[in-house]
């Protein structure tokens, strides 16, 4: 429950009355949001429930970004020194999109797409400054702070969250890179040309790919990508920038030559 910071004192009573009817077993949890953090209510709030998570994502005006990890950590030091109870720390893992419709209030497009032509402007949270952070967090821990909680877990279909493996590796603080590379699959003289990420972070795709490919009848490019023949080489151009993320693999072209050496193809940023 969102409640705005003028209604904490009475936020404090609700919870008061649950915590009543609630078995004693149970612990009684709450979400609670940075702008709390100037009110005189805020420690006889935590007083009353026997955790909370701090979310210092997507709380403020969309023109400062979804997330900012120096910020999140001033607000998590605050926090600990207004918490006498534990609480965890809530993080992002995924982007949202601004749609700037003219006369009228930006739209948010998170984990479905909306049906709009406005112009998209992309809010993202960074793999490499929250693995910044999370060392931080570790080295030096503010007090009373248990643990972390992501959101949002990705799904198969969800192109707006980190893919799984982002996430894993920024949890267990291993090092972040994508690791592009070609894979050809030859069968009866035709080459089936594809790109892998076997990293843990979306590759960009290369603005030019070339490939030494010798004797070659026929070849082409794929979607995002067109063919230039060249008479010791396959030159693939990319037509719009995009990235490919951690696993994933994507059609680059296709070629029907006698020799397509694969380890020797170079790719331009």
């Amino acid at each position: 429950h969102d409640a705005g910071t003028a209604q904490l004192a009475h936020y404090r009573h609700l919870l008061t009355a649950v915590r009543q009817q609630l078995p004693s077993g149970i612990r009684l949890s709450i979400t609670a949001l940075p702008a709390w953090l100037d009110s005189p209510e805020l420690p006889a709030l935590l007083g009353s429930v026997q955790q909370s998570v701090l979310q210092v994502h997507a709380v403020q005006r969309a023109s400062q970004g979804l997330f900012d990890a120096a910020q999140a950590r001033q607000w998590a030091e605050r926090w600990s020194r207004q918490s006498q109870t534990p609480f965890l720390l809530a993080l992002p893992a995924y982007s949202v999109a601004l749609l700037d419709e003219a006369g009228r209030r930006p739209l948010i497009e998170a984990e479905a797409p909306l049906d709009s032509r406005a112009p998209r402007r992309e809010l993202r949270s960074d793999p490499r400054a929250m693995a910044l952070l999370l060392r931080q967090l570790r080295e030096q821990p503010p007090h009373h702070l248990q643990g972390l909680i992501w959101f949002r877990l990705p799904l198969a279909d969800d192109r707006r969250s980190w893919p799984l493996a982002t996430l894993l590796a920024v949890a267990r603080g291993e090092a972040l890179q994508p690791q592009g590379e070609l894979q050809v699959h030859s069968e009866n003289g035709l080459s089936q040309l594809s790109l892998y990420n076997r990293g843990n972070l979306p590759w960009p795709l290369p603005t030019r790919l070339q490939l030494p490919a010798s004797q070659c009848s026929a070849a082409d490019g794929l979607r995002h990508y067109q063919l230039q023949r060249e008479p010791a080489q396959l030159l693939f151009i990319r037509r719009q920038p995009a990235e490919l993320r951690p696993g994933s693999r994507l059609a680059l072209g296709w070629a029907r030559c006698e020799e397509v050496d694969q380890g020797g193809w170079n790719a331009q940023p």
